[in-house]
């Protein structure tokens, strides 16, 4: 899969971080991630028409990647994130998973499906996360952090619209983070202690959800804070 070596590297790089260890090391991963996403995106449509299929490719690898570099891009150069590009390839995503139904509608595209969410939150289309919550479909792998998910999206609508809810909103980030900043965090859903399972990756999950925290609790721009926006999770 083209997007899994982007993704590989950019986790990794995260992991070095939280971990505060040499900052070169994690910055060279991050530069071979976004080497890579930036070869795949350049490809012709005659390379990656053999990727199971060229509206495979399209609507749901191109868009993961299309992410991921903007993510990178936005650590490596410690700057804010483009928003507008962040939503479209968020929604192309979604749209796309919705269409997954029976045996397709897994545990892994569930969770996708639940990032692409966070990311609409990270891009402030908290309207449209609401309503790609709302889709008729089961959650019962992520069936915690979706329920928890809906509850944040909707105390975030509030807030927009003049509600206070500061309280509210550290008391739902903590019950979370004191889950997922430990470094014995497994996302298996067969952990009896997991109470937040999903699929992807850790470190990418507390890397979105630390964004989320920023933007709306500590209410301060990404540009010029990565350090602070991932040491909520490390410290």
């Amino acid at each position: 899969m083209p997007s899994f070596s982007v993704r590989r590297y950019l986790e990794e790089a995260i992991y070095l971080i939280f971990t505060k260890f040499d900052e070169q090391v994690s910055t060279a991963y991050l530069q071979v991630s976004l080497d890579i996403a930036n070869a795949i995106l350049a490809l012709p449509q005659s390379e990656t028409e053999r990727w199971n299929g060229e509206d495979l490719y399209t609507e749901l690898y191109h868009s993961s990647i299309s992410i991921d570099k903007l993510l990178l891009e936005s650590l490596l150069d410690n700057e804010g994130i483009d928003m507008d590009e962040l939503a479209c390839f968020s929604k192309a995503l979604l749209n796309y998973l919705k269409t997954y139904k029976g045996r397709l509608w897994d545990g892994v595209n569930e969770s996708q499906y639940l990032s692409s969410v966070w990311h609409l939150m990270i891009a402030g289309q908290l309207q449209e996360a609401k309503a790609h919550l709302s889709v008729r479909k089961s959650f019962r792998y992520t069936e915690n952090l979706y329920n928890w998910t809906k509850q944040l999206n909707k105390l975030l609508i509030e807030q927009q619209s003049g509600v206070e809810v500061d309280t509210e909103l550290n008391t739902m980030f903590d019950e979370v983070f004191d889950v997922i900043r430990s470094p014995y965090w497994k996302t298996d859903r067969q952990k009896e202690d997991n109470r937040f399972s999903i699929t992807m990756n850790p470190n990418y999950v507390r890397l979105q959800l630390a964004i989320i925290r920023w933007l709306y609790v500590e209410k301060q721009p990404l540009k010029g804070h990565w350090n602070e926006v991932l040491a909520q999770v490390s410290r």
